[in-house]
């Protein structure tokens, strides 16, 4: 049987003579007749062998008919990106359940799938796009159900190694120069006994590493005449006196200290003040899938799967240039954890009762990066100071832009217990439970702005 499938098979025993011989040349595709439910099952083959951006297994679940990709998330900061949002059927977007292993794999907070595993850890996952039963049930959308890898008696496994890289990449016709990304995902899996036809062992490891250039920021700065308060034919006017300096040259004493210091972060630009920004982008990803199953008797059988990603974004801060410190531009680090139990056992030959409970934590964390001076350092007067070192902004309009978001955590948990018992007809008692942490509220902080020089 494949994910979320039931099937009848309906056959008669005709008494035959004694020397009668039947042969099968051929099979009739086999109609499920228990349930309604519009679904197709992507097995491992396909997961394995078509291409992959990314080693995403998820983004296969668009070969289903109705099911669109509308958007991919890059939210670094509060979860892993990469997730996928799909509309089914027409529904809006973020209202597919997603469950690995026959628990919830839905992101709480943004209601989009959690990373699955790579594609050598999963057996194959099915997506049920329409009249699925209530035990499936807690969104609008599809229904997209992954099942891991479980070890035989055969000892199996493998290793690989993926690299993109611009050495090997052909230049985009309409671009001046190869792009910049190289991503390199590499890892290993294998699966056995433990004891033969008793308990059976599975695990897996990928990891990823993601490096780019963003897209290049620009910013217009004082130049080297203007930080020694000579502004040209630009008037500028005494604040006191309402009236314009002399020569248009500003006296330096008269320059705030804040705003020296500000200065002291930043690059002498060319004579136009403008100034260009590249930004680098690096990403780190792992995944570690482990699994055991038990089987306890001909009637009862244990399973025990935990998952875990670890992600990690760099920052886009280049210390001594405050130019640079412009969101984005936090480090983020996201841990998600998964773990299923289960147990399945044979009560009848017509009934079978299926009892899962999932657990699924994610941790996240955003902070500014090493070497980013405080607003105290910079000699801004503030009620309070954030904790770590750190910018909230700093705005002079139609110039520049400095800052980011403050640090932040959060936190989420959710609980799945699903029982069900099969005969001619199903039922099920599926709960979810969810608790999301309250993240770490920033102290609140004052962001100057300015908006012109006279």
């Amino acid at each position: 049987l494949q994910a979320n499938e039931n099937l009848t098979v309906n056959f008669a025993i005709e008494l035959g003579a004694i020397a009668e011989t039947v042969t099968v040349s051929g099979e009739s595709p086999v109609v499920d007749v228990t349930s309604s439910a519009l679904s197709e099952v992507v097995d491992s083959k396909r997961i394995v062998e078509l291409p992959l951006q990314g080693r995403d297994a998820a983004k296969l679940s668009t070969l289903v008919a109705g099911m669109i990709l509308t958007e991919i998330s890059q939210e670094s900061g509060k979860t892993i990106p990469g997730a996928l949002r799909l509309s089914t059927n027409g529904t809006e977007a973020r209202q597919v359940s997603f469950r690995l292993d026959g628990t919830s794999h839905t992101d709480p907070y943004f209601q989009q799938n959690q990373p699955f595993p790579f594609p050598d850890a999963l057996q194959e996952f099915s997506i049920q796009t329409s009249n699925y039963s209530a035990a499936q049930g807690n969104s609008a959308g599809a229904v997209v159900n992954a099942v891991t890898r479980s070890g035989s008696n055969d000892f199996h496994g493998g290793a690989f190694d993926y690299l993109r890289d611009r050495t090997f990449n052909a230049r985009n016709f309409f671009s001046p120069e190869k792009d910049f990304l190289k991503r390199n995902q590499y890892g290993g899996f294998s699966g056995g006994p433990i004891r033969r036809n008793n308990t059976f062992f599975f695990i897996g490891w990928q990891g990823t590493n993601l490096t780019n250039v963003g897209s290049t920021k620009t910013a217009t700065v004082p130049t080297a005449d203007q930080r020694a308060g000579n502004f040209g034919s630009v008037t500028v006017r005494d604040p006191l006196t309402g009236q314009p300096f002399p020569n248009n040259q500003i006296p330096v004493s008269r320059f705030d200290p804040a705003a020296v210091n500000v200065l002291k972060y930043k690059p002498v630009p060319g004579p136009d003040g403008r100034i260009l920004i590249p930004r680098r982008i690096g990403q780190q990803d792992n995944q570690i899938v482990t699994k055991v199953d038990q089987r306890v008797s001909d009637k009862d059988q244990l399973t025990l799967r935990y998952f875990f990603d670890n992600f990690h974004n760099d920052p886009t801060y280049t210390e001594g240039n405050l130019l640079s410190y412009s969101n984005p531009t936090l480090a983020a680090t996201t841990h998600m954890q998964n773990i299923v139990g289960g147990w399945t056992r044979v009560v009848s030959p017509t009934l079978l009762n299926e009892a899962r409970i999932g657990y699924n934590r994610t941790f996240s964390r955003r902070f500014p990066p090493p070497g980013v001076p405080s607003m105290q350092d910079l000699g801004v007067r503030l009620p309070i100071y954030p904790a770590l070192a750190s910018i909230s902004e700093i705005n002079a309009v139609n110039f520049f832009n400095i800052g980011d978001n403050l640090e932040a955590r959060s936190s989420s948990a959710a609980s799945c217990s699903t029982t069900t018992s099969r005969s001619a007809t199903s039922s099920g008692a599926p709960g979810i439970f969810s608790s999301p942490g309250a993240a770490r509220p920033a102290p609140a902080t004052r962001s100057p702005t300015f908006s012109s020089v006279s």
